[in-house]
């Protein structure tokens, strides 16, 4: 584990390297506007450890700004949006390493979902699993994340990126101490098929300040 080890600042990325191992892409351009600095990273840059479980774990690349339903609009108009453009691209999407279906019959059991690669891949039943019941697929990230002291990692689908007859699920995960990685869990709305195309993003993380989470319901103040 120690060997896959990155350390990713705002606007790098990890892509697979061929016959395994990983590599830094810097997509800065594409990246949001600066965020406010906080106290705790004043003065320095912001890291998220990445450590790799696999040789060929999934893509890691920033956040991307475009939106298919965005840009069918009338010029392009929720562009001109800045919260839904700084939501797309304040943080990091994972990306899906092959294409697939998922399709669910409405049982209950973890095998009412039936898993169906495009074409044969050798991490595929690794990558994504049945492993819940109740029509929950589930998704292995393929890393273990590291954050600075005090600082989660929320972990969902992609902003502003729906998509028909599947809903991803969010989790809040104590990643500044956590031993071990988490998955992500998208939930069948209806029984029926869905895809996942390579270069998708599954899964999307980013970093949140743990007492800026807490308020003071008597104050209003935050971190109070």
């Amino acid at each position: 584990m120690k060997s896959g080890r990155r350390v990713l600042r705002r606007g790098e990325g990890l892509t697979p390297r061929r016959g395994g191992g990983l590599d830094f892409v810097d997509m800065s351009d594409t990246s949001a506007p600066p965020a406010p600095a906080s106290p705790s990273t004043f003065g320095k840059p912001m890291e998220l450890e990445c450590f790799a479980l696999t040789s060929r774990p999934p893509e890691i690349v920033p956040g991307r700004p475009n939106r298919g339903w965005m840009d069918r609009f009338s010029e392009r108009h929720p562009y001109r949006c800045l919260p839904l453009s700084m939501a797309n691209t304040t943080g990091w999407e994972i990306l899906c390493p092959m294409s697939f279906s998922a399709e669910w019959n409405g049982g209950k059991l973890a095998t009412d979902i039936k898993l169906t690669p495009d074409r044969p891949h050798p991490d595929f039943h690794e990558f994504a699993k049945t492993h819940f019941s109740g029509g929950v697929l589930t998704f292995h990230t393929g890393y273990l994340f590291r954050t600075p002291q005090g600082w989660d990692m929320q972990c969902g689908g992609p902003p502003n990126l729906p998509k028909d007859g599947i809903q991803p699920l969010v989790g809040l995960v104590e990643t500044d101490w956590l031993p071990f990685p988490f998955t992500m869990n998208w939930i069948f709305t209806r029984p029926g098929r869905v895809r996942f195309e390579k270069g998708e993003p599954f899964c999307f993380i980013s970093m949140i300040c743990r007492a800026a989470c807490k308020k003071d319901p008597l104050s209003g103040v935050i971190g109070a």
